[in-house]
């Protein structure tokens, strides 16, 4: 046998290759396919085939490493993980490291197995992280490889006013109170960010009413229809709201917004004063102690109630992972929605996408998923499909007209952003350019190249360039772009000085909802008088004994 897999000589054909080896390789680290992970490939074999490979090409390809891949494992098991290092080390010569971003985040997102990375797969992370490292070293390039490879950054603090000015790594200014959230090439605004870990709060701590908090429902067939209840009203309150939008998306730039709220198509705008209060809440999973503690500490529904100007954003990421979705989180939203349409901005995440597999039951194209694990041994496979129904035509960006943009991943692809004369033309796209726009969004991550090819597209997360990133944010006249997607370890970090924050909700140390995110620190983002962001540390544990359905 030989060393390494051959890879074919011609770069197309090789680039082909590599992707269909990595994620063969990772998923293969069980030695057998489960009928999930033959989903996932699939979904990367239609992936490719819309890119415009060859579908024979691909089938073809993936059966001849398949076949090497498990004579291999068969016959060197314990020299696999350096048998894949040659191979993608022959693959790649350091004048094409542009692959790494997109290969490291395949491998990173492969398969899982009850809950957790297996021993092997684990391996083959570190060993393949290791041979991006020893080329970029050789190259002097900086690349992403996602949350799971990133040095935590070191946090300075001053004692006094606990002002951040977060610049790449996180750096102390001679005079905190000027400290600016800023990159001056794009000539963005000041922004002021803090850390927040201690707070006193006096308002009551009031769950927000629920029919259904606490697991099971002894009437599945009531439950079923009041949530499916709520899922049909506020599509409707959203229908109406689309239809009012009339022009007001009709503008270039996002700060040229009209004065009054707007729902239009897949965007809200949002008129914002020095007076206007944002909420913004980051990936949940689950988490529903953590979702209840945000409302509690931000005081939101009593603001609201108040005729204040307060919004609260959800970044996305309901679903899946965690244990208190459908008894908990879901219920909630809907509420939220329902009583306040107007200033509480729900947004889709990647997790929030179901498909249909051969025999017609409803999965997620995400895994693991806890939520449907589980609640598919109580509820109707009916309920699910109208779950992904509802989740299709959730909003996907939402525009501040003081220069912020929320959504819960990344950016829009090159070519549409080319082609936006103005907001409202998000929503002409064609079908196609609508299923980019909604993947691009969704799904990926902010790169540290300065450029990534047009055609480095990614079956799981994919990294953007900050060219990419900075053309979008100057076509839009954007200053500030807030996205959840990643479990940042501190709940909240400055990915791109002065221009992209990553916000992360779910977890908490021993908090019982969090599932694999107990290590995370939870935080909201808060937006006062325009520009000043302050990441607040979410008291999850004041709701710490709620009962768990799963348990």
């Amino acid at each position: 046998m030989e060393e390494y897999f051959r890879f074919s000589k011609n770069k197309e054909e090789r680039f082909l290759e590599l992707i269909l080896f990595a994620h063969l390789a990772t998923i293969y680290c069980d030695s057998h396919l489960c009928d999930q992970e033959k989903e996932l490939t699939k979904g990367l074999i239609r992936e490719l085939v819309s890119e415009g490979y060859d579908r024979g090409d691909i089938e073809l390809k993936a059966a001849n490493i398949e076949k090497y891949i498990l004579t291999t494992m068969q016959e060197k098991t314990k020299d696999f993980i350096m048998i894949f290092d040659t191979s993608i080390k022959q693959a790649l010569p350091p004048a094409e490291t542009e692959l790494y971003n997109k290969l490291a985040h395949i491998i990173m997102k492969g398969a899982l197995v009850d809950d957790k990375y297996k021993e092997q797969e684990r391996r083959l992370f570190q060993h393949f992280r290791k041979v991006v490292v020893s080329v970029n070293r050789e190259e002097e390039k900086k690349m992403d490889y996602g949350t799971s490879f990133k040095p935590e950054k070191e946090e300075v603090d001053d004692p006094d006013e606990g002002i951040y000015l977060l610049q790449g790594d996180t750096q102390k200014t001679e005079d905190p109170k000027t400290s600016p959230l800023k990159d001056t090439s794009l000539k963005v605004p000041v922004f002021e960010f803090s850390f927040v870990d201690d707070e006193t709060y006096t308002n009551p701590r009031n769950n927000h009413l629920q029919k259904y908090e606490d697991g099971i429902p002894d009437d599945v067939s009531l439950y079923e229809s009041d949530q499916l209840n709520k899922m049909e009203m506020v599509t409707r309150i959203w229908d109406v709201l689309r239809k009012k939008a009339s022009d007001s998306l009709h503008v270039r730039y996002i700060t040229s917004l009209t004065s009054s709220f707007v729902l239009d198509g897949c965007m809200y705008g949002l008129p914002v004063t020095d007076k206007t209060e944002i909420f913004i809440v980051g990936d949940l999973h689950g988490c529903y102690n953590n979702l209840k503690a945000v409302l509690w500490q931000t005081d939101f529904i009593n603001k609201v109630n108040e005729d204040k100007d307060v919004y609260l954003v959800l970044l996305g990421d309901f679903f899946d992972r965690g244990i208190r979705t459908l008894d908990g989180i879901m219920p909630l939203v809907l509420q939220l929605v329902l009583e306040y349409p107007e200033r509480v901005i729900v947004l889709r995440g990647n997790h929030e996408h179901f498909m249909v597999n051969e025999q017609g039951i409803v999965q997620s194209a995400v895994r693991p998923c806890e939520t449907i694990s589980f609640w598919q041994k109580h509820l109707s496979n009916d309920f699910f499909r109208k779950y992904m129904a509802f989740f299709e035509q959730l909003p996907l960006m939402a525009f501040f007209s003081n220069g912020i943009i929320a959504v819960h991943g990344g950016i829009p692809p090159a070519g549409i952003i080319e082609n936006i004369k103005v907001l409202h033309d998000f929503n002409t796209l064609s079908v196609q350019d609508m299923k980019r726009l909604r993947y691009s969004v969704l799904w990926t991550d902010p790169g540290e190249a300065e450029d990534m090819p047009i055609n480095m597209k990614a079956v799981f997360h994919a990294p953007f360039g900050k060219k990419q990133f900075r053309s979008f944010m100057e076509k839009i006249g954007a200053h500030l772009l807030i996205r959840g997607h990643e479990a940042v370890q501190n709940g909240c970090e400055c990915t791109y000085p002065g221009s992209l924050m990553t916000v992360f909700s779910a977890g908490g140390k021993n908090n019982p909802h969090a599932f694999a995110y107990n290590e995370i620190t939870p935080r909201f983002l808060r937006i006062t008088s325009g520009n000043r962001l302050e990441a607040v540390k979410i008291r999850w544990e004041f709701f710490a004994d709620e009962s768990s359905s799963q348990g």
